[in-house]
């Protein structure tokens, strides 16, 4: 059984699987960060800058696999989910899985680091 999400983390997955741009980055804090492949976005015009491209562009869909509330950090989930879309697909493992560590505070994601899961 999964863990039950948060409000914004449980919107940041419907806001992508069934496409709101404006509802996706209202989730995030004014300052927050996110972290894809190495690099960082900070600020609402940067993530959402991101999402275009990376989210709705490629229109992912996740499928949420496991949810663990971390124990030593309580105000971080992490979110493992199986990701499909419109994208190029040669040499990459299928499933294709990533990681989702969720910081939220005051009702809002002021982190989130996504790591591809090998």
């Amino acid at each position: 059984m999964l863990t039950k999400l948060s409000q914004p983390v449980a919107t940041y997955f419907d806001t992508a699987n069934h496409p709101d741009k404006v509802a996706f980055v209202s989730n995030f804090s004014d300052h927050a960060v996110l972290v894809d492949d190495g690099r960082e976005y900070k600020g609402i015009a940067e993530i959402q800058e991101w999402s275009n491209v990376n989210v709705f562009a490629a229109q992912l869909k996740y499928e949420i696999t496991k949810v663990v509330q971390n124990i030593e950090r309580s105000d971080e989930t992490i979110v493992t989910a199986k990701v499909d879309g419109n994208f190029d697909k040669t040499g990459l493992p299928d499933p294709l899985m990533f990681e989702h560590h969720f910081t939220v505070e005051k009702g809002e994601i002021v982190r989130l680091t996504i790591r591809f899961l090998v």
